[in-house]
This record gives C-alpha cells, sequence and structure tokens, in this order.
C-alpha cells in the first residue's frame, strides 16, 4: 500500500505541482491514518478506505471557498451515486483542484485526474477504465466534463456500475461480488464473499470436451455451487434442476469457465453480450482443450486444483488477472439511423467479403476525416486481438494490458499505409463511400457478417465493459509464455 501511495503522490508532483499537493495534504486527501470505513445503516456508500488511507469528512476547497453544491444537489448526488455527503465533497474538492480557474475539464487534465481519484480506493479503480470513461461522462456532448458529469462519472465507476450514457441518469442497483484491485503492476480478483453460479462453456462437436464439462459440473456441484450451461450447445449434458439448467438472459453469473479453444472463448463473450448488472463482464476462467490457445493459458489437467485456488482466493492468496477490452461498434445506415450495436473482443473486420474487387474506405477518428484506404479491407483490433487477424496481415503486437486501437489495412493499394495504433478514447469511424466500386461487409470476432451499403459506416470505440481473465503468475508472464510458445516470436533461427 505505501508503495502504491509513494507512486500515486510522485504521479502528483509531475502533472499539479506542488501547491496541488499541499493543498490535499492538508485537506486529508493523502497520508490521514484513520479508521477503516464501511456501508452505513442508510445504504449511503462511504469509499472502502483502508487504514492510513483518507479521512472521510468534508474538505474545504483549495481557493478557500465553500463547495459550490447546494444541500439540495448534494441529495441529489447522494441518490444518484449512492454515496455519502462527505464522498460528494471530496470529488467537488478533486474537481476544484484539476479545473482551475475554469468550470471544466478537458481530456488532458481528466486523465492528470487518476492519481487523485486513485488515492480515494487505493488504487482499486483501475486506470483503462476511467480513462476510457471520458466520453460517458460527457453527457451533453461538448467534449468537455463540467463538475456535475465528473461526480455523477466517478461515483458510478467507483460503485461498480455501467457508466454508458444511456443509463447515467439511473441509479445503481445489483452490486457484483467480484472486484479489481490494482497491487503495484498488477490486477488482481477479489471476491466479497464466496462465487454462487458458474457458467461453464466448451468446445462444440468435441466428446472430450463434453466430457471435461460433465465432470467440471459435477466437481462444482459438489461443492454447492449453481453450474450453467451454454443453451446454444447443441450437446448439453443431462440436466439435473437441483444444481445445474441452461443459462438465461436474467442469471447473474459470478466466474466464467470455458474450455476448448480461443474460439470457444470469443463466442461466449459475443452471445453473452453486455453485462446487465454492472461495469465488468464475469472474470473468465479458460482451460486449453482447442487448436489455438492465447485467451485459453491453463492447462485442462490442473483444473479442480485451478478453481479450488480461484473459488478460496483472498489477498493472502492472491489471484491474478488482466482486464481485456472490447470494442464497441455501431453499424449505421445510410440515412444515418444505429441499425445494430455489436462487441468484439479480437476485432472488427470491414472487408471485401466474396468479391475480388478492393475496398475504398474512408477513416475518420474523432469526427476528422484522417485517410481513404484502397485495399482488402481494414481490422479495427484490441490488444487481444493483436495477435490475430491484425498480427497475419503485418499489425505489431501489443500487450492486452495497454489502452488502445489498432488501425490495420489488409493488402493495401499504397506503400505508405502503414499499421497504427491509436488510444482507446478516441471515435473511430470506416465510412463506406458513394463511389465505392462494391460494397464491404463487417464482421465480429467473425461471427455477425453484414453487408454495408455505400453512406453506411461502422462507428468504433471502447466498450465501456472490459473481461477481466483469470491467470496465475503476475503481469504479462501469461503474454510473453503464449507468445512464445504458440507463435515461436523471438526464436533463434538455426
Amino acid at each position: 500500500m505505501a508503495g502504491s501511495m509513494a507512486i500515486a503522490r510522485s504521479s502528483l508532483v509531475g502533472s499539479l505541482g506542488r501547491r496541488a499537493v499541499a493543498a490535499l495534504r492538508s485537506h486529508n486527501f493523502i497520508h490521514r491514518p484513520c479508521n477503516a470505513i464501511g456501508w452505513r445503516s442508510s445504504q449511503k456508500r462511504n469509499f472502502p478506505l483502508q487504514p492510513h488511507a483518507i479521512a472521510a469528512k468534508p474538505i474545504i476547497p483549495l481557493d478557500g471557498q465553500e463547495p459550490e453544491l447546494s444541500f439540495e444537489e448534494i441529495q441529489n448526488f447522494e441518490e444518484r451515486t449512492n454515496l455519502a455527503p462527505e464522498n460528494i465533497q471530496q470529488l467537488v474538492s478533486i474537481f476544484k483542484t484539476l479545473a482551475g480557474q475554469k468550470r471544466y475539464l478537458d481530456y488532458k487534465h481528466f486523465e492528470m485526474g487518476l492519481p487523485l481519484v486513485q488515492t480515494l480506493q487505493e488504487g482499486m479503480l483501475c486506470s483503462e477504465t476511467y480513462l476510457s470513461a471520458f466520453q460517458a461522462f460527457d453527457l451533453d456532448h461538448s467534449g468537455t466534463i463540467e463538475m456535475d458529469e465528473f461526480i455523477l462519472g466517478v461515483g458510478r465507476l467507483i460503485n461498480g456500475d455501467n457508466v454508458s450514457k444511456e443509463n447515467m441518469t439511473q441509479c445503481p442497483s445489483w452490486k457484483r461480488i467480484s472486484r479489481i484491485v490494482r497491487v503495484d503492476r498488477d490486477l488482481r480478483l477479489i471476491w466479497s464473499q464466496r462465487p454462487r453460479t458458474v457458467l461453464i462453456v466448451k468446445k462444440w462437436n468435441e466428446k472430450p470436451a463434453t466430457d471435461a464439462m460433465e465432470s467440471t459440473a459435477r466437481f462444482l456441484g459438489e461443492k454447492g455451487l449453481f453450474v450453467l450451461f451454454d443453451p446454444n450447445d447443441p450437446e448439453l449434458p443431462p440436466l439435473d434442476s437441483m444444481y445445474a439448467r441452461a443459462w438465461k438472459q436474467s442469471d447473474n453469473v459470478d466466474l466464467i469457465v470455458a474450455m476448448g479453444g480461443d474460439g470457444t472463448v470469443l463466442r461466449t463473450i459475443q452471445w453473452l453480450g453486455d453485462p446487465h448488472n454492472g461495469l465488468l463482464m464475469p472474470p473468465v476462467m479458460a482451460f486449453a482443450l482447442g487448436s489455438l490457445g492465447f485467451l485459453t493459458p491453463h492447462p485442462f489437467e490442473n483444473v479442480g486444483s485451478m478453481l479450488d485456488r480461484v473459488l478460496e482466493s483472498s489477498m493472502d492468496t492472491p489471484l491474478y488477472c488482466t482486464l481485456r477490452s472490447r470494442l464497441r461498434c455501431e453499424i449505421i445506415s445510410p440515412e444515418g439511423e444505429v441499425t445494430a450495436v455489436r462487441r468484439a473482443l479480437n476485432e472488427c473486420l470491414v472487408a471485401r467479403g466474396s468479391g475480388s474487387a478492393f475496398q475504398k474506405l474512408d477513416c475518420h477518428v474523432d469526427n476528422k476525416f484522417v485517410a481513404q484506404f484502397q485495399a482488402d479491407g481494414v481490422i479495427i483490433a484490441t490488444p487481444s486481438g493483436s495477435s490475430a487477424y491484425s498480427m497475419a496481415v503485418g499489425g505489431s503486437l501489443v500487450a492486452p494490458s495497454v489502452p488502445c486501437m489498432l488501425l490495420t489495412p489488409i493488402a493495401p493499394h499504397m506503400l505508405t499505409a502503414r499499421p497504427t495504433i491509436l488510444p482507446a478514447g478516441c471515435e473511430l469511424e470506416l465510412r463506406v463511400p458513394q463511389d465505392a466500386r462494391a460494397t464491404p461487409v463487417v464482421s465480429f470476432d467473425g461471427m455477425h457478417e453484414q453487408e454495408l451499403q455505400r453512406g453506411a459506416r461502422v462507428r468504433v470505440t471502447t466498450s465501456m465493459s472490459p473481461v477481466p481473465f483469470i491467470h496465475v503468475t503476475q503481469h504479462l508472464d501469461d503474454w510473453f509464455h503464449s507468445i512464445r510458445t504458440k507463435l515461436h516470436w523471438a526464436n533463434k533461427i538455426r
């Protein structure tokens, strides 16, 4: 804890200067011992502070004036964020520190606020989630964030609720039992209580995978867990209603156990869609029973001991995880209507399909034209997808924890069209021009293929709901092991 606090203070000095740090320390934001604070009887939530964290008490803003919120406004934020009044006033002080003489934050100053917001929870809010939420906070589409947008957005992030524009006005209701905690460079998965419901998915039409699923379901059922199965699986085992049944849309899942290859994981994330109860997808524990497994690092032979370790994990027995970002993709008709919204864990592909003519695609970033590609197609990939189709056509390998999107043209008819890496917070559009020779098709992780008419476009942003993948080694060890053993990356040529 002391190490993470030192890193946060070092970042503050570089970003906000000595005056801001001194002011925050004098107003109890930094290094103030206090007792741990939990839930109030009124269910208004204080930040889950740890010993030697910050004091939960009203804070005087840096300019010496009273907070710019009335009693009625504080009550309104209490209802919309489930936070206690003193914590709302702390967010007011953070906003005023970042904004200075202005009454809004641009992206640069919003980014500078990450160490301050993380200080409130000892780093429990990960940087990827915070930085990618800028557009969702900006409710009035002004390109900046005002005080009320900042308080509402950060409050909902801390509570672990979805921060999409559609539900920012709703009150939080469900609390998931898994939480991501950053310790130094590692992310750890912590259960607030023992998992109760496990979804098991497997590779289809494979007898070994079916046998593995049945034995794992019995193992979990004997431990008192309720087991759900993939309802689309053509080989569902006989279901015992006492402890197992097929998954339904309304079910809350605490843990996903996948058995197969990368295709099994991608298919499962696709049909699960977005979590209807929280910001994060349920954590995924993936066991290799397929042909290639960048997303399935665990051997099935260790399934019993691995699941025991996952179910009984605590801060004393850390459970490491990687937050893998997804893409949110809108298909927009020539008339400007959003006809479909898809998610992709690996990539969104706009390509020529079965036709032989190359495609013309206009690329816009944050509503500004940047290039016209003449190519077989264009891939927009996540860091997880950087080792898939994007890599096969010359794209860079990117570690899964890096917040970014990859823009990779396929066989471009120009020597200067190189693969590009863009920040995760940008909005990327691929438009089919009216003079295009042929109409392309769009697909998402190789599924949901759809033709795009001239004038149609695909708008891609980073999704607000990343997927936690559980692993047993620290930081990037699993990723480097995968690219070395499965791609033979950087192997010596003999």
